[in-house]
């Protein structure tokens, strides 16, 4: 992978992040969330390694709800060249960061939101992609099993292509949120986001749908399906991405 420098979107964004930190340091709660673990071994016709790694963590604050996200990927591939000899290559490297602080309003069920992304995909036609955005969400239905929430905000996108080339703009950022507990062990997690340029530029919407089942107390068993959709990916990038898992998750 090659060297990249520090861009000023990236400054910009952690030092959002950092005020906004600074301003509820002296109001800390009790933090929880879920490690993800999952490996694949394939041999025989291919012969591939593949592992991912996900930390998701919350942090209610008597004003603030905190969230913090780690997601990585990585997966090498051994296939035989044209002289017969063995090699192996990278086949997927990514890691996405996020960070996201919802400012509780007068009404519990409404907040106003920062948000801040980066992602760094080796195969997926971009040097690194930033995003920031702010807005207004809603927990606009709540039972004892189920939560539906929506966030909808104007936000900014700064872009760097393979190519060298940048593309930046500002971008219309909405969230979709269900969540049921459909037993005391095992629940389901629907999540639609989707950020649309204004200026013609990429347009990404996400979908990724879970289901975990408790093994015991804090160990469970998630099957995920992950759908990413461009509107206007680099040269032979394909449009649609989808990954079908199935991981071990800790829960603290």
């Amino acid at each position: 992978m090659n060297h990249r420098e520090f861009s000023w979107p990236t400054l910009s964004i952690v030092m959002l992040l950092t005020v906004c930190g600074q301003a509820y340091a002296t109001e800390q709660k009790k933090l929880h969330g879920d490690i993800e673990v999952g490996a694949v071994l394939t041999t025989g016709n291919t012969n591939t390694a593949s592992a991912k790694t996900a930390i998701d963590v919350e942090q209610e604050w008597t004003a603030w709800r905190t969230q913090y996200v780690i997601d990585a990927q990585y997966q090498r591939t051994q296939f035989e060249d044209d002289q017969g000899q063995h090699q192996r290559e990278t086949t997927a490297q990514q890691i996405f960061l996020s960070y996201q602080g919802n400012y509780k309003l007068k009404k519990p069920e409404e907040t106003f939101f920062v948000l801040g992304s980066y992602n760094d995909d080796r195969f997926g036609g971009y040097e690194y992609q930033l995003t920031a955005a702010i807005g207004y969400g809603w927990r606009f239905f709540k039972t004892q099993d189920s939560t539906i929430d929506l966030e909808i905000g104007p936000g900014y996108v700064w872009n760097e292509l393979e190519s060298g080339d940048y593309r930046q703009g500002s971008i219309f950022h909405g969230a979709f949120t269900f969540e049921h507990q459909f037993t005391v062990a095992t629940r389901f997690r629907q999540e639609v986001i989707t950020d649309l340029s204004f200026n013609g530029e990429n347009s990404k919407t996400k979908l990724d749908s879970s289901f975990i089942a408790d093994i015991n107390g804090r160990l469970a068993m998630k099957m995920s399906f992950y759908l990413e959709y461009n509107t206007k990916p680099d040269i032979d990038i394909r449009k649609v991405d989808t990954e079908t898992g199935i991981t071990l998750v800790y829960s603290f």
